[in-house]
């Protein structure tokens, strides 16, 4: 048998890259089904979260003269759970046509 070191290192490479991608499939395919189980036990616990945002006056006409530019707001998740000093905008990235 003759056999070429070139053909042979081309052989290994195309196959190492055909692992990898066997590798990368399955590990993102892991990572989709622990995602859609977290997804699953969200919606089915029948709980729906109450988010409420509180937007001082000065923030809310900050947001009316500048909706890309972010304002200080307290979030409140189901009336326990408080986080002051949130950033909030109502558009979208700089170059967005909405």
């Amino acid at each position: 048998m003759n056999f070429s070191c070139t053909r042979v290192w081309n052989q290994l490479k195309f196959y190492a890259g055909i692992l990898a991608a066997l590798t990368a499939s399955t590990a993102l395919a892991q990572e989709t089904a622990v995602l859609e189980d977290e997804t699953i036990t969200f919606f089915e616990s029948g709980s729906i979260p109450e988010l409420k945002l509180i937007i001082e006056d000065d923030g809310q006409q900050g947001l009316r003269e500048a909706p890309r530019d972010y304002v200080s707001c307290s979030f409140i998740e189901n009336g326990t759970t408080t986080l002051n000093r949130v950033g909030v905008k109502l558009k979208g990235a700089a170059g967005d046509s909405t």
